[in-house]
C-alpha cells in the first residue's frame, strides 16, 4: 500500500539517503524499512539524529510499541577479531581497531533517553501504579547487514551475539526472501512481533499526541536538525525559546535533493528555519559539501541566521557555511567595501553589473557546492544570476525561499528568475508565527486574500484552520502628531514591559522608503519620527536599539539583546517579535480590504510593506497611522 504518486505512507526521514551520507548498510536498512512498514502511515524512521548528544544511526517510531535507537555495521565476520562487554576489535582498512560495542551504544543511549522521558510531564503516567514512569517504551536494535546468521553459528563469537538475538537483524532479515519482506501485511506483523520481544518491557505506550510528539523532539534530539536554539546565557531575553521543526519542515531540510528547488511559504511558515536546518544537515552528514552559502538581503537577518548557526554546530562544521547578505557576497567578489544601503538604484545596478562581469573569471575552488537563498522575493533577475554563477559543479544545488506577498522592492517575478523550477516547487502552507487575527488583519489591511498552495494538485485553496493560536485583535490608533505618536509608543511600551513581557520581544517598526525625498541630506518622516522616539526611550531609561539606523548597527545586530528593538520593516525581514508597534507615516489613505483600481507599482509595494511589518507580530500588533485614515 503507497500514497499518492506512489510514496510509501510511513514517514522516512529523509526519503531518501544519499550515497555520501550513508554507509552501504545504513542505506539498505533504510529501504528495509521503507518497504516492512510501506502499509503504515503512523510510523516515523529519523536518519542520522543525536539524541541527547549521541548520534544513533537510526531511531525508530512504532505507535504501541514506542521508541528504537537502532545501531547498524557494516562489517564482515571475518573483520571482529574480538567481542567484549564494551569494545570490538575490528580490522577496518587493514587497520586493527578497538570500536564501540554497538550493543553497549544502543544500550546506554536507550536508557539516556528513558532517564530522561522520566523528567517530562508530558511524557510520564501521572496517576496509577506507573506514576512517574515514561509512557513511552524504549529498546534497540542492532543490525549487520553483511553477516549471516548461518556464517555466525561457526563464529567462536557466536554465544556472544546469540545473548542478544532478540535485538539483532542480519543480512537475511533484510532480504527480499527473508521472513519480514515480500510478505505484505503479513510480513509488517511478524516484524511487529519482532520489536514487541526487543522490548525490555512489555507494555503498550499510546500513540503520541502531536503535542506530545513535539515535546519528545524538542527534549530528546538535541541535533541541530530538529531545534535551533540560541545560546544559553539568552534564552531568557525572548520567549519563543528552541524552534522545533515539523515533521514536513524536517523532511524539506533533509530531503530537497540536488539541482534547482524552490521553497514557498507564507509568513511565518518557517522559511528561513527551513534553510539554516538545511546548512547544518549538509555540513554535519554530507563531507561533499565543503562550501556553503546561505545568503539574503537583509543585515539584519543575516546576523541572526549566523549567530544560530554558531551556536548549533561545532567549530569544525561550521567553518563549511559561509552566512552573507548579498550586498557582502559582492563585496567579497570585487575585493572591495560596499555600501549596504543609502545609495541610489544607479550605484546598486552598476554594483551587480560589475560582478556579473566578474563571476566567470572565479576559480572552481572559490565557488559553493550548495547556495540557499533567502527571502528570495527581494532579489532581482540580476542577482539571482550573480548566486547561480557562485555554485560550482552540474548539480546546481541552488534552494530559494520566496513569498512572492512579501515582495517590498517590487521586482520578483518568477519567471524572470532564469532558473527552471518546474516539478521542484515545495510549499510550507502553515504559519506558527501569527495568531489568526494578526495574520487575518494583515491580509485585509494589505488587500490580500488568505490563500496557500494545495500539496496535491498544486492549485489555491483558502485555509482557516492554519492557526493553532488565537490572541487579541490588533489595534488601531490614528494620531495626527508626531509628538503624540512619540508619547503614545513611550506609555505603550513601558505597560508592556510592566506587564513582564521581556524587552527583547518589543519592536517599535515603521515603514519606510516609499517617501519623497525633499532634498539631498533631508531626514524622512519616518526616519525622524523614530529618532525622537529612540531619544525618549534614552531619556526614560528604556533600554533600546535602534538597529536599523547604520550599516554598522545592522551587522552588530543581536536579537536576544535585552533591548526593545526599534528599526524599518525592510530591517526586520525574516524576524519576530511576541509585540510589534507598526508605526505609517506614509501619506497612503487606504480602507481595509477595498482596492478600487488597479495599483500601480507604489501602492503594491505599500501594501506588501505594510503586510510584512504585521506579520512580524506573534501574540500583540498595534498599528498606528501618524495622520491618515487605516
Amino acid at each position: 500500500m503507497t500514497g499518492k504518486r506512489g510514496r510509501p505512507l510511513a514517514i522516512l526521514i529523509p526519503e531518501n539517503i544519499p550515497s555520501d551520507a550513508a554507509t552501504p548498510g545504513e542505506r539498505r536498512v533504510h529501504r528495509f524499512f521503507r518497504e516492512v512498514f510501506a502499509a503504515r502511515e503512523d510510523v516515523l524512521l529519523w536518519h542520522r539524529v543525536r539524541l541527547l548528544g549521541r548520534e544513533a544511526d537510526f531511531v525508530l517510531y512504532v505507535p504501541g510499541l514506542g521508541l528504537f535507537v537502532v545501531e547498524v555495521k557494516d562489517w564482515k565476520l571475518d573483520q571482529i577479531e574480538e567481542v567484549g562487554p564494551q569494545t570490538f576489535v575490528v580490522y577496518r582498512g587493514g587497520e586493527r581497531a578497538a570500536c564501540p560495542n554497538p550493543y553497549a551504544q544502543a544500550r546506554t543511549c536507550s536508557y539516556s533517553v528513558r532517564d530522561k522521558l522520566s523528567r517530562l510531564p508530558e511524557l510520564t503516567h501521572q496517576k496509577g501504579e506507573f506514576r512517574g514512569k515514561p509512557i513511552l517504551p524504549v529498546s534497540y536494535l542492532v543490525v549487520f547487514p553483511c553477516i549471516s546468521r548461518e556464517e555466525l553459528l561457526s563464529s567462536p563469537h557466536h554465544s556472544r551475539f546469540d545473548a542478544e538475538k532478540e535485538r539483532t537483524l542480519f543480512k537475511e532479515d533484510l532480504d527480499e526472501a527473508g521472513p519480514f519482506l515480500g510478505r505484505g501485511e503479513k510480513g509488517t506483523e511478524e516484524f511487529v512481533r519482532f520489536l514487541d520481544k526487543a522490548r525490555p518491557v512489555r507494555f503498550l505506550g499510546p500513540e503520541l499526541s502531536d503535542r506530545q510528539m513535539e515535546v519528545l523532539r524538542k527534549n530528546i534530539f538535541s541535533d541541530s536538525l530538529v531545534t535551533l536554539s540560541p545560546p544559553k546565557e539568552k534564552r531568557k531575553t525572548r520567549r519563543v525559546g528552541e524552534l522545533v521543526l515539523d515533521r514536513h519542515q524536517e523532511a524539506v531540510a533533509r530531503e530537497m535533493g540536488e539541482g534547482p528547488r524552490l521553497l514557498k511559504g507564507v509568513a511565518g511558515s518557517g522559511k528561513t528555519l527551513v534553510l539554516l536546518h538545511r546548512a547544518a544537515y549538509l555540513a554535519r552528514y554530507h563531507p561533499a559539501k565543503e562550501r556553503i552559502l546561505y545568503v539574503c538581503f537583509n543585515l539584519s537577518l543575516a546576523r541572526h541566521a549566523s549567530d544560530m548557526l554558531d551556536h548549533n554546530l561545532p567549530e569544525d562544521r561550521r567553518k563549511r557555511v559561509k552566512v552573507r547578505p548579498f550586498f557582502g557576497l559582492c563585496g567579497e567578489i570585487l575585493g572591495e567595501e560596499v555600501f549596504h544601503s543609502g545609495r541610489g538604484r544607479d550605484y546598486y545596478q552598476d554594483l551587480v553589473g560589475r560582478v556579473k562581469e566578474r563571476i566567470p573569471g572565479i576559480p572552481e575552488e572559490e565557488k559553493y557546492d550548495t547556495v540557499l537563498v533567502d527571502e528570495g522575493q527581494d532579489f532581482s533577475p540580476d542577482m539571482f544570476r550573480v548566486v547561480a554563477g557562485v555554485l560550482r559543479g552540474e548539480g546546481k544545488d541552488l534552494v530559494v525561499a520566496v513569498d512572492p506577498e512579501q515582495d517590498i522592492y517590487g521586482r520578483f517575478t518568477l519567471t524572470d528568475m532564469g532558473i527552471n523550477f518546474r516539478g521542484r516547487v515545495v510549499n510550507l502552507s502553515h504559519s506558527y508565527r501569527c495568531t489568526h487575527e494578526i495574520f487575518t488583519y494583515a491580509h485585509r489591511v494589505s488587500g490580500k486574500t488568505l490563500k496557500t498552495v494545495d500539496s496535491d494538485t498544486g492549485g489555491v485553496r483558502l485555509f482557516p484552520d492554519a492557526f493553532g493560536r488565537h490572541g487579541p485583535e490588533p489595534e488601531k490608533f490614528e494620531i495626527s502628531s508626531e509628538e503624540g505618536v512619540v508619547s503614545f509608543v513611550l506609555r505603550e511600551v513601558r505597560e508592556r514591559l510592566r506587564r513582564g513581557i521581556p524587552p527583547a520581544e518589543v519592536a517599535v517598526l515603521y515603514l519606510s522608503g516609499l517617501e519623497e525625498r525633499k532634498g539631498e541630506g533631508l531626514e524622512s518622516p519616518g526616519r525622524r519620527l523614530v529618532r525622537r522616539i529612540a531619544e525618549r526611550f534614552e531619556d526614560e531609561g528604556i533600554p533600546a536599539n535602534w538597529f536599523s539606523r547604520s550599516t554598522e548597527q545592522k551587522l552588530s545586530f543581536d536579537l536576544h539583546e535585552e533591548t526593545v528593538k526599534v528599526g524599518t520593516v525592510h530591517s526586520a525581514k525574516g524576524l519576530d517579535f511576541e509585540v510589534v508597534f507598526l508605526l505609517d507615516p506614509t501619506d497612503y489613505s487606504l480602507r481595509p480590504g477595498v482596492i478600487p483600481r488597479p495599483m500601480d507599482g507604489l501602492e503594491k509595494r505599500y501594501r506588501n510593506l505594510l503586510f510584512v511589518g504585521c506579520t512580524r507580530a506573534r501574540e500583540e500588533l498595534v498599528v498606528v497611522k501618524v495622520g491618515g485614515s487605516l
